[in-house]
Parts: C-alpha cells; sequence; structure tokens
C-alpha cells in the first residue's frame, strides 16, 4: 500500500471515530459531497500524516522523488483546497446513484443540521449529545444504507489514488509563506 493510501486510510478511520478538526468558516456554500469530505476531517488527518512523514529522515529517505514532491505539495493546499480536491476526485468516482444519496442526505432537515454544525467546527461528540432520538435514527439508517462504507472503499482503492495523482498535478502552483 502506498504511503498516501495509508494515510488516507489512517485519516478516514480517525474521522470516523474521533472529533472533526475545527474548520474555518465556508466562503461559499459548499456541495453536498464537500460537506462530507470535510466533515470526515480528511484535509487536517492527510497533511498532518504527511508532515509526520516528512519530518522524518527514515521515511524521507525511503520516498523517491515524485512522493517527496507531492507530499510536499500536499501539505502545501489549504484546507479547503485539500478537501476540494477530494471531493472533486469523489464525484468523478462515485456511483451516480450514491452521490444522489449524498445529496438527498444533506438536503434533509438533519443534514442540513449536520452542515451547520461542520460550519462552526463542532465536535462530533457535540452534534451527538445535540442530536434528538429520531435524528439518531435519521443518522443510522444513512450509515446503514451502505453509501458511507462504498465511500471509505473508493477512498481506500486504487482508482481513487490514480484519480487523485491526476487532479493534484494538474492543480495550480502557487507560493505560500
Amino acid at each position: 500500500m502506498s504511503l498516501t493510501r495509508k494515510i488516507l486510510a489512517a485519516a478516514l478511520a480517525a474521522a470516523c471515530w474521533s472529533a472533526s478538526a475545527q474548520s474555518s468558516q465556508p466562503e461559499q456554500a459548499l456541495s453536498p459531497i464537500e460537506l462530507l469530505v470535510q466533515s470526515m476531517g480528511v484535509a487536517p488527518a492527510m497533511q498532518a500524516g504527511i508532515r509526520k512523514s516528512l519530518a522524518d529522515p527514515a521515511a524521507v529517505q525511503r520516498m523517491d522523488h515524485q512522493e517527496l514532491a507531492v507530499g510536499k505539495k500536499l501539505v502545501s493546499l489549504s484546507e479547503s483546497e485539500f478537501n476540494g480536491l477530494v471531493a472533486r476526485v469523489m464525484a468523478a468516482g462515485l456511483p451516480s446513484a450514491d452521490l444522489a444519496t449524498i445529496t438527498d442526505f444533506y438536503q434533509t432537515p438533519l443534514g442540513k443540521k449536520l452542515s451547520e454544525h461542520n460550519r462552526k467546527g463542532t465536535t462530533l461528540q457535540r452534534l451527538n449529545a445535540d442530536l434528538s432520538d429520531s435524528e439518531r435514527q435519521a443518522m443510522e439508517r444513512f450509515a446503514s444504507s451502505g453509501v458511507t462504507t462504498r465511500v471509505i472503499r473508493f477512498l481506500e482503492s486504487d482508482r481513487f489514488e490514480r484519480t487523485f495523482q491526476a487532479e493534484l498535478e494538474a492543480f495550480p502552483a502557487h507560493s505560500r509563506p
């Protein structure tokens, strides 16, 4: 398994079972797939793992030139840029039925509530405390629909990695202070 896939898998596992990272308030409305990616905490978790690898001389020595360049480019992206990159790859690679299910979910009152909590940077524990029994049941139905499992499988797939790499290479370079 490549470094990128290992980091992504770790990030997704952490995001599914821990508090979501604090995020900045979006400047514009996010698409449902961007909301999902943001709520999963993909960017902060992956960037932290990549930074850790780049700080380890032994890990850097094992990386080829391309992996090193990719790692440096990924940590230079803002959280919103990184999330947007992942969301574009997911939108291009997930089945249309799954995209429709995600979109439909974020149009429900519960989905809108989750979006608001995410916009505010609320932790998952806090969100869980604010959910009614019926909202918890709706979350359970969404989770049991299989969409989340398929999203994680896609994010761990070679297809995601190839498309992500292509999107990253096409992403414009920019200077950071």
